[in-house]
């Protein structure tokens, strides 16, 4: 019995791809298999804590933190590190990113923001005001490592990453 072009079933040089276009998707294939593998292989190998004590490297990233020096209305939390996110709110109001079980603290009373490679701090209307190295904060204000915060009764060391 002849297919469509009359052969009785030979097949010719055109229906199959030439071998070296079968060589080259190979080639491909496996040059895409192994780059996805040595990318894994790094991303694995950088996320892993060190060997040798916890040391870092020095191109790993640290986030800045507030540490609790000093809270008398919650003394339990002293000692207590809190790392900074992006956009920071501190106060009484539960849904702050830090929230500060004082009665002298303001519902939202201050912020700490990151712009521009660098953390400010803001007072957001608070009642008894935001204290930064023992000045009362009247306008944004950028922090450097080892500033310390007052709001309300706690004092924070901002520690930078």
């Amino acid at each position: 019995m002849a297919d469509r072009y009359g052969t009785m079933g030979a097949r010719t040089v055109y229906d199959y791809p030439p071998m070296a276009a079968r060589i080259a998707i190979l080639v491909c294939l496996y040059l895409f298999l192994f780059a996805a593998y040595r990318e894994l292989y790094r991303t694995v190998r950088d996320t892993r804590p060190s060997r040798n004590g916890g040391s870092r490297a020095p191109e790993e990233h640290v986030l800045p933190t507030l540490t609790v020096v000093r809270y008398p209305a919650a003394e339990e939390l002293e000692g207590e590190v809190i790392p900074l996110l992006t956009a920071n709110t501190l106060g009484r109001a539960p849904d702050n990113s830090v929230v500060l079980p004082d009665p002298s603290a303001s519902g939202y009373h201050a912020r700490i923001d990151f712009d521009q490679d660098r953390f400010i701090l803001a007072d957001m209307g608070s009642t008894n005001g935001t204290f930064l190295n023992d000045s009362v904060v009247m306008k944004p204000t950028v922090l450097r490592a080892g500033d310390r915060i007052q709001i309300g009764s706690a004092v924070f060391v901002f520690r930078a990453g």
